[in-house]
């Protein structure tokens, strides 16, 4: 089945994604902030719609002793 495009109002801005097989897929939401060691902050509301097709960036992580059995 084709991949639709969708859309989604949120108290930020409006967002799209996209729809696959009646699942609605909204991904690479920023849904706060925070400094170091800080409580998270909302975020800024955004003008126009935000893409939401890929996820965002991941948290950088220490390596782990684990890591060289299991993998990242």
């Amino acid at each position: 089945m084709a991949q639709i495009t969708t859309s989604l109002d949120t108290p930020s801005g409006k967002l799209e994604g996209h729809r696959d097989s009646g699942i609605h897929i909204f991904k690479g939401i920023p849904f706060g902030r925070a400094a170091r060691f800080r409580p998270a902050e909302r975020i800024a509301p955004w003008a126009g719609t935000r893409e939401a097709h890929r996820t965002g960036m991941i948290a950088p992580q220490n390596p782990n002793a684990l890591d060289a059995f299991i993998g990242d």
